[in-house]
């Protein structure tokens, strides 16, 4: 099969991507430094993300069309991902960004496609390259730069917080593998997944945020309220402009481009959270050298 071209607007739609990650975490944790939680963002999160997905179905597919015209077995799966990756991801990597701050979070999360490589070996029976390997060595070689760096809160964190993002990095990487084998083995749409996914998210945290903590912890001003969405609505269109550079240019080039997201968390750090977080040549180096890895990953 013949490697589409990388063009311009590949380029734009991954590095969009990179930059929105990057600032999604800025406004969840200017909320959780105001009268926000953890818990309440995540469910903001995913009713924005929910709701948008909805809205673009709506108007791809018509007010009257059934887009969710998929089998049981792929409703099922894509169900299952939205539950492991998108609602337990969720919930830690808020923790994560509250705990150990934005860019120290992000460089960590972004250790993700080694986990999903990992897993894809595992379950899906991927073969293991030498590409993959070295790039195992070279993330892991970036998380203990990350660790030793003392940057993030400038309340300081402990080492064992970082598995916080360490955790959401496996979920999220655990649910991509359960949508790529839903993909695999059903004829499920790209749209009709993302509600799908979303959908079973959203039930999760609504449930979770209520039953477990009950109705005081959706408590916040509008502020915060505002934050959260704001921080919502950046991360789905992140994943939108993801998805259509996959759709225009080879996962080689668009992954390792939107992989760099850690590199504009620090930048945003820097210029938004100056009271509350630092941002040290450690972070910056290890979180070079994950994106480094991650590249090695791709290559795999």
């Amino acid at each position: 099969m013949e490697t589409m071209p990388a063009t311009i607007d590949v380029f734009l739609f991954s590095i969009g991507a990179a930059v929105l990650w990057g600032l999604n975490p800025v406004f969840m944790k200017k909320g959780l430094e105001r009268d926000g939680n953890s818990i309440l963002a995540s469910v903001v999160a995913v009713i924005v993300s929910f709701s948008l997905f909805v809205t673009i179905a709506t108007v791809v597919y018509g007010p009257t069309e059934s887009y969710l015209g998929v089998s049981r077995t792929g409703a099922a799966i894509f169900l299952f991902g939205g539950v492991i990756g998108s609602s337990l991801g969720r919930i830690v990597v808020y923790v994560g960004v509250d705990r150990v701050g934005v860019s120290v979070n992000t460089a960590i999360l972004n250790t993700r496609p080694l986990f999903a490589g990992l897993l894809a070996v595992a379950l899906l029976n991927e073969p293991i390259t030498g590409w993959l390997g070295l790039g195992i060595v070279v993330i892991v070689a970036g998380v203990v730069l990350v660790s030793l760096s003392r940057g993030g809160d400038i309340r300081g964190w402990s080492w064992y917080e970082l598995g916080f993002p360490l955790f959401a990095a496996i979920a999220y990487g655990a649910g991509n593998v359960v949508r790529r084998y839903g993909f695999t083995v059903t004829q499920t749409d790209v749209l009709s997944a993302f509600v799908l996914n979303e959908f079973a998210a959203m039930g999760v945290l609504v449930g979770y945020a209520l039953v477990r903590h009950g109705p005081g912890v959706l408590v916040a001003s509008r502020r915060t309220y505002a934050l959260f969405a704001v921080g919502g609505l950046l991360s789905s269109l992140a994943l939108l402009s993801l998805f259509t550079a996959l759709s225009r240019g080879p996962v080689i080039v668009v992954d390792p481009l939107a992989g760099t997201s850690p590199l504009f968390a620090a930048l945003f750090t820097v210029l938004f959270l100056k009271r509350v977080e630092r941002v040290t040549r450690g972070v910056v180096v290890g979180a070079a050298v994950i994106i480094l890895g991650v590249v090695f990953v791709a290559l795999a």
